[in-house]
């Protein structure tokens, strides 16, 4: 079970204070450089991946929007 803060608590992850201030998004570190290491391992990450996919598309989005 992944761990989630409840609904009352003020902590905010620290991607998402960059989108909301629309600042580059460091997910690079994050999860970019372990499934770098997850595939020179063998060991598939299908679900990180797709997490980080997506976030690349949200970075475009940020990057590309009109100002």
């Amino acid at each position: 079970m992944a761990f989630r803060s409840p609904e009352t608590s003020t902590y905010r992850p620290s991607m998402l204070l960059d989108r909301d201030e629309e600042r580059p998004l460091e997910f690079e570190a994050i999860l970019g450089d372990p499934i770098q290491r997850a595939n020179d391992l063998g060991v598939g990450v299908s679900i990180m991946t797709t997490v980080y996919e997506l976030l690349k598309l949200v970075r475009w989005q940020v990057e590309n929007r009109a100002a």
